[in-house]
């Protein structure tokens, strides 16, 4: 699951829903932050503390692992 965080629903996206997707068996949670110019990665398979990456560097995709993405490229 993929959220992009607007600043009217940034509780939403952090906690709420976070906690709802976890609950509800979700495999990993991608919150891309435009204001911070970052993605939390929270990985619910491994039950670890989240990633923090910035936007300039690739994002791996821990259910695909071939899949990666750096979200500068697409904010060209």
């Amino acid at each position: 699951m993929i959220e992009i965080v607007l600043p009217s629903s940034r509780k939403t996206d952090c906690i709420i829903k976070n906690t709802a997707y976890s609950r509800a068996g979700v495999r990993e949670y991608w919150i891309v932050d435009p204001a911070k110019a970052c993605t939390t990665v929270y990985d619910y398979d491994k039950d670890a503390a989240p990633t923090i990456i910035p936007f300039d560097q690739p994002v791996q995709c821990g259910i695909f692992p071939d899949l990666s993405i750096t979200v500068s490229d697409y904010l060209k």
